[in-house]
């Protein structure tokens, strides 16, 4: 919208700058004021054309016209038009002139658009009319009209159009943006500077370096008299004026930096649009000053250009689609953009903060995050709130609280809904609660509960006290409740006959002027103290009621004002001094469909109203203008289905320009055959609620207008032949009326009803008649009719012979295509010989059942014996890898609710959801359902389940025969594949059963000689240590009963005795040393050489370490008393019991456990600050066990490491090994198709990592 210039100088003609100083506590104050406006966006889908749009204009007729990547949108408030370029290329300006016309630039194209002679809009090229020269540009950054021709301003050039021919102008640098403000066409240069052109004229602006060549300009507003404030993109606002640039500053200059402004406009209150690429709107006060930041609610924040319709409303060219905001309105809306959650129950103000009460809790604006925040504490239910001084005190669902400097404080327990502060005693607040109504008091500055009322025990949900003191409550169930002054409770007031209420429902309490007034379904009714009863009320005030006027609340306004809701909750009415405001209701006519449960009028003309979808504010001052009418358009005519007798654009004879009528003519002549006309029309008002009616009538054959109707098209068939003139109106959610559009026409009589037809039709009979008379006679007629009966029996055999073959046809053809899906799934399956890929094989050929979108295989695990999902398609089967079900469990979820088609072949209607455990949770509900048990012997050996996400019975007969066919080839197939894999199995237990057997013979045949050895070398080396130990013992005698005779004996020979009887113990002790080493290392071969057990048992592995560490201690403690380590025991929280042989695996960790010992127990022995500690840790997954021994000793070289479990090869003295354990160790580990292995770090740790399968002895 171009607004006029005087217009513009006399709103910003303002003394601003000395004002910065006091601007953001200017904003923070007005932050919790500024609700969202009402933003209507336009997607892609809806006006299907791409998503970038990039300029926008208005016709004089109202419609929209938007700048698009696909051509010029063109949009009547009800349909949406594309009007393609020559080259079909982007669009990238458009502007329209004073005559209406609308010119349009785009990428390397320009031109104009006009009315064909159908009055379609269509697009006409300048650009053949340019100089070869000047045809090469990129695009049309800029369209300006003037009174003396057009301006194209192209990246590269500006070309001026006079109607007849171009005027170019070429520039050195690049021209990224202009501007037409003040009767001056502004462009600027890339690194060249701002330029002008007035009177054909080029100059150039004196920026005083102020405005660097480097920035782009990315709007310039007219700005006070002769002054124009232009926006940059990385340099904030310059004021240009007489006396060159100076900067102009804002308190949102980082914001428009960090976002980069993209465009800019006046709006109707002087203040300032100002569009970002990533930062959505921001609103301005004249002076600089920030007032609101539109960034939610808009599809993207990326803002190409904005606009200002007639009606004052501000339209923006998206990124991607198109927006249309409420800007400036007399409504702002308070919902979850704001950070108010759930539905409002109530708004009130209290030392200027706002608080809203919803079902989410008390919210109230927080200046920390500049949004509304919910009260800490309150996290129920709000449902009523009344000020206490500078505190709030709210009902909630868990009773009453205290709030006061963001504290709250419970002050009453209970259910409560509503509070009400006595009006005779202001220190006594009465709460309705839902099981009664209770009394809260102040003493001393402090709020205390005095416990209920008794007598009520219902749910209160109104408090309104009377002059006399007496209190009114209603209940949901029992009606009207009266307490009086003096406490009695006189429940059911209006079931006493002589009290006047026609009913206990739908009743609502309200004081109006210190009237008592409660409305029903009936009207209102007034209570007469004098009569102690209601009678009907025809008048609030000196304002006429309608007859059985049905209100819900009345809210007593100041200054005489008294509003109102219907008792749906809808339909807002202001009376102002007891007359109905008629301009305030036709601003509300928008909101008039919303649900209002609470209206808190405040003494500036602002109204809050609140319900389920959030507050609206409503500022009474900001009055909107309804003296632009819209106009009611005819869109198209069209006839014979599609055909277009006219497209919807009005043009001018003399030069087809759009005009918003009819041109003056007789209006097309139809063919009769043409007789039947579709009429569409439209009607572009815009506002929060778009509701548009229309009426019409067609003159010459319609009588009267139609009831008022919301489609835009009306058509008429069969029309008679005569002069027609179609006319419809329309009227928006104000209720004003358009001036009605009509379109003339006539259709003309048909051949056959002319005078000449009439007299041929005549001719023609007589002489028919006369041939018939002549010819005809009863023979011939009576061979006609039996010539006709054979006709048609034979006919009616021929027709029956067609259709039962074509039937017969259809079924064939339905049985061949079974057949071969039948075929082609049977191959498919046959080849498969594993049961894995056999399932996952059947499941992608069921994709020939039309309906199948996801298919699973339920199959008996029989190491189990449970059902497992074993393959999927369409869907992650590893959502459900842990479920296990039984035989019984299976049938109960899937087949509860199913109906047998075929034996076995299942339709299931819904799942037993009843016995839904947590993992089957986690599968997507199905619409249809299709399953097929697989049965071997009688015995159910899996579910094939076939789903459809989608529809209901989207399975027919024919999926089930074809399933019916396939069930026996299935399982077939299942039964080839488990004989297959039993074979498998059965080889692979004979191989390994072998492997053992030679292993056992070979050992058998070692064990015997070497038990032979063992039992010859055993007895000997008995000998050989007991008799050292005598040996000991005697020279341990000699050596005492030497020392007695000490004296006795020269100095030379007592030396040399002692000397040998030391030689002799030392030598028997080193005979007796590795005497025992050698029993130990031959009682080592004579253990390693028995028989092991071979009998895997179901063992609970935690138990059985638990057990073995013990054994392994005080097997270590007996020969080391001073050993003391902290074993650690990390077993993992799980009962299942694994197959292994118990006695070996013992063994295995006694081993290790000593091993351990031994290696903390020398570190210990150096002497150091070292505490010996053993860690021994059980983990369980899904195919294994692991077991981790780990100790904190001197940890083995690398060098050992690598044949540590090498027969006879030990880290210990040999004194203290044999060199057996671990290579035992790795025998047993390996009996278990198991696996052991050691890391370590020298001075630091060992750790022997044992790994079991869980099905070793299976």
């Amino acid at each position: 919208m171009r607004i006029n210039l005087f217009k513009i100088k006399l709103l910003l003609t303002v003394g601003v700058l000395s004002m910065l100083q006091v601007f953001p506590l200017r904003v923070l104050a007005q932050q919790q004021e500024i609700g969202n406006p009402h933003i209507k966006n336009y997607l892609p889908e809806e006006y299907k054309a791409h998503v970038q749009n990039f300029d926008i204009v208005q016709d004089t007729r109202g419609l929209m016209y938007f700048a698009n990547f696909s051509g010029v949108l063109e949009y009547d408030g009800q349909n949406w038009r594309t009007i393609q370029t020559s080259l079909i290329s982007q669009v990238t300006s458009l502007a329209i002139d004073g005559n209406g016309t609308i010119y349009v630039g785009g990428r390397g194209e320009l031109g104009f658009l006009q009315a064909d002679q159908f009055g379609n809009m269509q697009f006409i090229s300048l650009t053949d009319s340019l100089e070869n020269n000047d045809r090469y540009f990129e695009k049309v950054i800029n369209v300006q009209p003037t009174n003396k021709g057009v301006y194209f301003v192209t990246n590269v050039s500006v070309l001026f159009w006079d109607g007849n021919s171009f005027v170019s102008r070429k520039f050195d640098g690049q021209i990224n943006s202009a501007f037409y403000v003040n009767q001056r066409l502004y462009f600027y240069e890339s690194n060249i500077g701002l330029n002008y052109i007035e009177n054909n004229q080029v100059y150039k602006v004196n920026t005083s370096n102020k405005l660097s060549k480097a920035i782009v300009i990315k709007a310039m507003i007219p700005f006070g008299v002769n002054e124009i404030l232009i926006g940059t993109n990385s340099n904030g606002f310059l004021l240009l004026g007489e006396n060159g640039i100076t900067k102009f500053n804002t308190n949102f200059d980082n914001y428009l930096i960090n976002n980069i402004l993209s465009c800019g406009i006046l709006l109707s209150d002087g203040t300032l649009a100002l569009g970002t690429e990533r930062g959505g709107l921001v609103i301005s006060h004249p002076d600089g000053s920030l007032k609101q930041i539109v960034n939610s609610g808009i599809q993207t924040n990326n803002i190409s250009q904005l606009f200002v319709d007639n009606n004052n409303i501000l339209w923006m060219a998206l990124d991607n689609g198109i927006a249309r905001v409420e800007v400036p309105s007399c409504f702002s809306f308070f919902d979850e953009r704001k950070g108010i959650e759930g539905g409002v129950r109530q708004v009130i103000r209290n030392y200027g903060n706002l608080f809203f009460a919803t079902n989410k809790g008390l919210f109230t604006f927080n200046n920390s995050v500049n949004s509304y925040r919910p009260v800490s504490g309150i996290n129920s239910t709000c449902w009523s709130i009344i000020p206490d001084g500078s505190s709030i005190m709210a009902a909630t669902s868990k009773g009453v609280f205290l709030v006061k400097n963001s504290q709250t404080k419970l002050i009453a327990p209970g259910f409560s809904i509503i509070l009400f502060r006595s009006k005779i005693d202001s220190s006594t607040v009465y709460v309705g609660q839902m099981d009664g109504i209770s009394k809260i008091q102040k003493v001393n500055g402090k709020w205390f509960y005095s416990g209920p009322i008794h007598g009520v025990s219902n749910e209160i949900s109104e408090i309104e006290e009377d002059n006399l003191g007496n209190l009114w409550l209603v209940s949901a169930t029992r009606g009207l409740i009266r307490i009086t002054s003096e406490g009695k409770v006189i429940p059911d007031f209006y079931d006493d006959e002589k009290k006047g209420l026609p009913s206990r429902f739908g009743n609502h309490i309200n004081s109006v002027e210190k009237n008592l007034l409660v409305t029903t379904q009936n009207g209102i009714y007034q209570y007469i103290t004098e009569a102690d009863s209601f009678s009907q009320a025809g008048v609030i005030g000196n304002d006429t009621l309608m007859p059985k006027e049905w209100l819900s609340k009345i809210v007593d306004g100041q200054n005489g004002n008294i509003w109102n809701n219907a008792g749906d909750q809808k339909q807002i009415k202001l009376r102002k001094n007891f007359k109905e405001d008629t301009l305030v209701q036709k601003m509300l006519s928008p909101v008039q469909s919303i649900t209002i449960s609470s209206i808190y009028p405040e003494t500036d003309g602002i109204v809050w109203f609140s319900g389920p979808d959030g507050t609206i504010r409503f500022d009474q001052s900001k009055q909107k203008d309804f003296s632009v009418k819209p106009k009611t358009l005819i869109r198209s005519v069209k006839i014979k289905g599609d055909s277009i007798l006219f497209g919807g654009t009005e043009y001018k004879v003399h030069n087809k320009m759009s005009n918003d009528r009819q041109p003056i003519y007789s209006g097309p002549n139809l063919d009769y055959s043409f007789n039947t006309l579709m009429f569409e029309f439209s009607c572009p008002s815009f506002s929060i609620n778009e509701q548009v009616n229309f009426r019409y009538k067609l003159e010459g054959f319609d009588n009267n207008w139609s009831e008022w109707i919301d489609e835009v098209q009306k058509e008429y068939t069969n029309l008679p032949p005569g002069n027609y003139k179609f006319i419809v109106q329309a009227r928006n959610i104000y209720r004003s009326f358009t001036e009605p559009a009509n379109y003339q026409f006539s259709i003309r009589k048909p051949f056959y009803q002319t005078i000449f037809a009439l007299i041929l039709y005549a001719l023609i009979l007589a002489f028919i008649v006369t041939i018939v008379i002549r010819q005809r006679s009863k023979k011939l007629i009576k061979e006609k009719k039996n010539l006709e009966n054979l006709i048609n029996e034979r006919t009616a055999e021929v027709v029956n012979q067609k259709e039962e073959i074509e039937k017969q046809s259809v079924e064939l053809s339905d049985k061949n295509n079974e057949l071969e899906k039948i075929n082609q799934i049977v191959k498919s399956i046959n080849s498969e010989i594993n049961s894995s890929s056999l399932c996952q094989s059947i499941l992608e050929k069921t994709r020939v059942i039309s309906g199948v979108e996801k298919a699973s295989m339920l199959v008996r695990d029989k190491s189990i014996e449970a059902f497992i999902f074993k393959a999927g398609y369409g869907w992650d089967v590893s959502v459900v890898e842990n479920v296990r079900l039984t035989l019984n469990e299976a049938d109960e979820y899937y087949l509860k609710y199913a109906d047998e088609v075929y034996e076995d072949i299942f339709d299931v209607k819904k799942l037993n959801l009843e016995m839904q455990n947590e993992s089957l949770r986690k599968m997507d509900n199905s619409k249809a359902m299709l399953i097929m048990t697989l049965k071997i012997n009688d015995l159910t050996e899996g579910f094939l389940i076939l789903e459809n996400m989608h529809k209901k019975r989207v399975f027919d007969v024919h999926d089930f025969s074809l399933l019916n066919n396939l069930k026996e080839h299935i399982i077939s197939a299942f039964i080839k594949t488990n004989i297959l894999e039993d074979l498998q199995t059965t080889l692979e237990h004979l191989k390994d059963t072998q492997e053992q057997l030679i292993r056992q013979e070979k050992l058998a045949s070692i064990g015997q000689l070497t038990k032979g050895i063992v039992d010859r070398i055993l007895n000997p080396l008995n000998y050989i240590n007991n008799f050292s130990l005598l040996t000991d013992d005697l020279a341990a005698e000699i050596k005492e009963a030497f020392e007695s005779s000490k004296e006795e004996m020269d100095f030379d020979t007592y030396n040399d005795v002692t000397e040998l009887l030391g030689m002799v113990q030392s030598n028997v002790q080193k005979i007796n040393e590795h005497g025992n080493s050698a029993s130990r290392i031959i009682k080592g071969m004579e253990k390693l050489l028995q028989k092991k057990s071979t009998v895997f048992r179901q063992t609970d592995i935690n138990s059985l370490l638990g057990n073995n560490i013990e054994i392994a201690l005080q097997e270590y403690k007996s020969e080391n008393k001073s050993f003391n380590a902290n074993i650690v025991r990390e077993f993992e929280n799980n009962t299942e019991k694994i197959m292994v042989l118990p006695a070996e695996l013992g063994a295995v960790i006694v081993n290790t456990i000593n091993n351990a010992c031994f290696a903390t127990d020398e570190k210990a022995k150096k002497g150091i600050n070292y505490q010996p500690e053993i860690f021994v840790s059980s983990h369980f997954f899904e195919n294994d066990v692991e077991i981790r021994i780990k100790d904190n000793g001197n940890g083995i070289p690398e060098s050992e490491r690598r044949k540590i479990f090498s027969p006879f090869f030990t880290t210990k003295p040999t004194s203290k090994g044999t060199g057996l354990g671990l290579y035992m160790n790795m025998d047993i580990v390996k009996s278990h198709k198991g696996t052991i292995e050691v890391d370590s770090k020298v001075g630091e740790f060992t750790i022997f990592i044992i790994r079991l399968p869980k099905d070793a002895g299976v």
